[in-house]
C-alpha cells in the first residue's frame, strides 16, 4: 500500500487506540489459530495415513508442497519479512501496515513461527491430507503378503488377480492365493500369495518334477513322505533352502537279508501188489516239492545289487509220489461135479446109515428160488435134489429123509447154513413136504 495513497491518510485519522485494538485483534487471533493447529499437529503425528502407489504418491507430494508454498507466502505476510535481495520469487512486504502493526505488539519471529506451525498442521489434518494423498477416484488399497513381506499398492482393478497383474506380482497356476483370484477388491484387503517352488527331486535313480509349497529339502522329503536311512545321503543338505530349479538327489544305500528258493521236484515211484486185482493201480503217498533255500546279506545301492553273499542254506527234500501196480489174478474156478445120479436101494434091503443129523428142513422149486433152474452141480431141480452147506452135508452125499425118501446133496443156497437142507422138487411133482426138525440118515 503506497505511503502517499488515500488509504493510507485514512488510516493515520484512527484514532490513537485503533492501533491498541488492530493489535489486540491480530494476537486474538493468532491465539485461537495456535490452539486449533496445535491438536491438529498432534493428531497427525499419531495417525497412520494409508499406503498409495509410488506414481500418486508422486503427484499427490507435489500438490502438497505447491499448496505450502502459498502458505508460506501467508506466513511472511503475517510475519512482515522484508527482503531488499532482489532474487527472483521473493515477496518483499516491508511496506504491509498490517505486517508493522502486528509486530509493535508481537515479535517477527513468533509470529513466523505462528503462521508456519499454522499452515503445516492444517495441511496434514487429518481432513485434509487424504484430500491431498488419496489415489484418484475408483482406487483401492490393499495389502500383499508374499515370501514373508508386505507391501501396501493401490489399485484401479476390480478382482485380486487383476490387482496382481497390476503390481506386476507374476502368479503360476500352482501357486496360492487367499482369497482367490476372482474375487472383488475392496478397501484395505489383504491378499496373501505362497509360491510353489519348481524343483527336480531323484530318488534311487528315479526322477520327478515337483512343484512344492516346502521352503528346504528337510520340508520337501517330509512333504512326499520320503523316509531317510542311516547310510542314506542327501544332497544339498537337508537344511539347505530350496531354489527354482534346484535337483534335489536322494542316493539310498541298503544293507538287509534276501532269500532265494530253489524248487526240487519229487518222483513218481512205482510198487506191484498182489492184493490189488490186475490193472489196477492204487496212489499208496502224494508227492511234495522240496526246495534248497539260500539266504544272502545284500547291499543295493539306489535299489541296484552291489554285493551278494551266501549267509545260509537249508534243504528240504522232495517225498516221493508212490503208486501201487496190481496183480493179483483170481484163480479159475473149479468145475463143478457131474451130475450124480441117484440109485434107490434095492426094495426090502436095508439102509445102512454112516451118520444121521438132525436137520432144518424145507422145501423149493426152479419157481420159488427166483434162480435159472439149474443146481449148482448143473442139473435141474426135481424130487431127489437137495441143497446143503457143503461144509455139513458135502455136494454128492447120499440121505435118506423120513417122509420124503432118497435124495442127493447136489445145490447150494445163500439161506442154507450149518443143520439147514432144502428139499427139491419138480414142477409136477406134489409138493407134501412140510416144513420143520427131521433126523435125516447120511448113507454110507
Amino acid at each position: 500500500m503506497p505511503r502517499g495513497s488515500k488509504w493510507a491518510d485514512s488510516f493515520r485519522r484512527v484514532t490513537p487506540n485503533g492501533h491498541l485494538h488492530l493489535a489486540l485483534f491480530l494476537a486474538l487471533g493468532l491465539a485461537v489459530l495456535v490452539a486449533i493447529a496445535a491438536p491438529i499437529s498432534r493428531s497427525d503425528a499419531n495417525s497412520n495415513p494409508p499406503r498409495i502407489s509410488p506414481d500418486v504418491a508422486t503427484a499427490s507430494q507435489g500438490l502438497a508442497d505447491t499448496l505450502r508454498a502459498h502458505a508460506g507466502a501467508v506466513t511472511v505476510v503475517l510475519g512482515g519479512v522484508a527482503t531488499d535481495s532482489g532474487k527472483a520469487g521473493e515477496l518483499t512486504f516491508s511496506d504491509s501496515t498490517t505486517a508493522r502493526l502486528a509486530t509493535k505488539l508481537i515479535p517477527g519471529p513468533l509470529l513466523r513461527l505462528l503462521g508456519s506451525t499454522m499452515a503445516g498442521a492444517a495441511l496434514t489434518s487429518p481432513e485434509v491430507s487424504p484430500v491431498l494423498t488419496s489415489p484418484q477416484s475408483g482406487y483401492y488399497s490393499f495389502s500383499l503378503h508374499q515370501d514373508g513381506l508386505t507391501t501396501s499398492y493401490s489399485s484401479a482393478a476390480r478382482t485380486v488377480g487383476q490387482a496382481l497383474a497390476d503390481a506386476g506380482v507374476s502368479v503360476d497356476t500352482e501357486d496360492l492365493i487367499f482369497p482367490g483370484s476372482s474375487t472383488e477388491m475392496s478397501p484395505g484387503l489383504h491378499v496373501y500369495v505362497r509360491h510353489t517352488t519348481d524343483v527336480t527331486l531323484v530318488v534311487a535313480g528315479e526322477s520327478i518334477e515337483l512343484h512344492t509349497f516346502a521352503r528346504s529339502v528337510s520340508g520337501l522329503l517330509e512333504e512326499y513322505d520320503i523316509s531317510l536311512e542311516q547310510r542314506d545321503d542327501v544332497h544339498p543338505a537337508t537344511d539347505e533352502a530350496l531354489r527354482d530349479g534346484m535337483r534335489v538327489t536322494v542316493t539310498t544305500l541298503r544293507i538287509g537279508s534276501e532269500f532265494a528258493d530253489t524248487p526240487i521236484t519229487y518222483r513218481t515211484v512205482y510198487t506191484y501188489d498182489s492184493t490189488i486185482f490186475e490193472g489196477e493201480q492204487l496212489l499208496v503217498q502224494g508227492g511234495a516239492d522240496g526246495r534248497l533255500r539260500r539266504e544272502f546279506l545284500v547291499t543295493r545301492l539306489n535299489g541296484d545289487k552291489v554285493i551278494e553273499d551266501v549267509v545260509s542254506e537249508t534243504l528240504t527234500l522232495p517225498v516221493e509220489r508212490v503208486i501201487a501196480i496190481g496183480t493179483y489174478v483170481p484163480p479159475t474156478p473149479a468145475p463143478p461135479p457131474p451130475p450124480v445120479a441117484f440109485i434107490a436101494p434095492e426094495p426090502g434091503s436095508d439102509i445102512v446109515c454112516s451118520q444121521t443129523l438132525t436137520v432144518w428142513a424145507t422145501w423149493y422149486t426152479a419157481a420159488t428160488s427166483g434162480g435159472s433152474g439149474i443146481t449148482a452141480t448143473g442139473t435141474p431141480v426135481y424130487k431127489g435134489i437137495i441143497a446143503t452147506d457143503p461144509s455139513v452135508i458135502p455136494l454128492g452125499t447120499h440121505v435118506y429123509i423120513p417122509g420124503y425118501g432118497f435124495g442127493i446133496a447136489a445145490d447150494t443156497g445163500g439161506a442154507i447154513i450149518g443143520n439147514m437142507i432144502d428139499l427139491g422138487y419138480g414142477p409136477n411133482d406134489v409138493f407134501d413136504w412140510r416144513t420143520g426138525n427131521v433126523e435125516i440118515c447120511v448113507v454110507g
